[in-house]
Protein backbone atom coordinates (compact mmCIF):
# COMPACT_ATOMS: atom_id res chain seq x y z
CA UNK A 1 0.00 0.00 0.00
CA UNK A 2 2.81 2.71 0.52
CA UNK A 3 4.00 1.59 -2.78
CA UNK A 4 0.44 2.87 -3.94
CA UNK A 5 0.63 6.06 -2.31
CA UNK A 6 4.03 6.62 -3.28
CA UNK A 7 3.44 5.91 -7.12
CA UNK A 8 0.55 8.18 -6.41
CA UNK A 9 2.32 11.52 -4.75
CA UNK A 10 4.97 11.31 -7.20
CA UNK A 11 2.68 10.88 -10.17
CA UNK A 12 1.00 14.29 -8.87
CA UNK A 13 4.30 15.68 -8.41
CA UNK A 14 5.27 15.05 -11.91
CA UNK A 15 1.82 16.46 -13.17
CA UNK A 16 2.28 19.53 -11.29
CA UNK A 17 5.51 20.33 -12.25
CA UNK A 18 4.51 19.73 -16.09
CA UNK A 19 1.53 22.04 -15.62
CA UNK A 20 3.94 24.60 -14.06
CA UNK A 21 6.22 24.41 -16.90
CA UNK A 22 3.51 24.32 -19.57
CA UNK A 23 1.57 27.53 -17.74
CA UNK A 24 4.85 29.73 -17.59
CA UNK A 25 5.73 29.41 -21.10
CA UNK A 26 1.76 29.95 -22.31
CA UNK A 27 2.26 33.17 -19.95
CA UNK A 28 5.28 34.08 -21.60
CA UNK A 29 3.81 33.54 -24.95
CA UNK A 30 0.86 35.77 -24.78
CA UNK A 31 2.26 38.49 -22.96
CA UNK A 32 0.47 41.59 -23.55
CA UNK A 33 3.20 43.79 -23.53
CA UNK A 34 4.96 41.90 -26.21
CA UNK A 35 1.90 42.49 -28.59
CA UNK A 36 2.01 46.17 -28.26
CA UNK A 37 5.67 45.82 -28.74
CA UNK A 38 5.52 44.27 -31.86
CA UNK A 39 2.20 45.34 -33.31
CA UNK A 40 2.05 49.15 -31.91
CA UNK A 41 -1.74 50.20 -30.99
CA UNK A 42 -2.96 52.95 -33.73
CA UNK A 43 -3.73 56.54 -32.57
CA UNK A 44 -6.97 57.39 -33.63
Amino acid sequence: MAYLWTVTIGYVMILGMVGGFFSYFFRSAVAPEDATTIDPPKMT
